[in-house]
């Protein structure tokens, strides 16, 4: 019962990140497919009783949220590197 409840979950953070009106709700909508994605295999762990698994979720949380900086840090860059190319000046 409850898979299906967050697979619907999934489909409405998915549709808000692919049709966000900014950038801002299309990075937290994947992030928040990550952390969904991340619940899928913690519940697969408790069902087959596997750390292993929890030791892959914990990996993909990390590499999740290392891109995630990745990513603000470039929207950050080049929304400074646009408003300079707009004041005039080049550096």
């Amino acid at each position: 019962m409850y898979v299906y409840i967050v697979i619907a979950a999934l489909f409405l953070v998915l549709l808000r990140g692919l049709i966000g009106p900014s950038f801002a709700d299309r990075l937290i909508g994947i992030s928040i497919v990550s952390n969904i994605i991340m619940l899928f295999v913690v519940i697969h762990s408790i069902n087959i009783q596997s750390m292993l698994c929890l030791d892959i979720a914990l990996i993909l949380a990390m590499l999740s949220f290392t891109g995630l900086l990745g990513v603000a840090k470039y929207a950050v860059w080049h929304e400074e590197k646009k408003k300079e190319a707009l004041s005039g000046r080049i550096v």
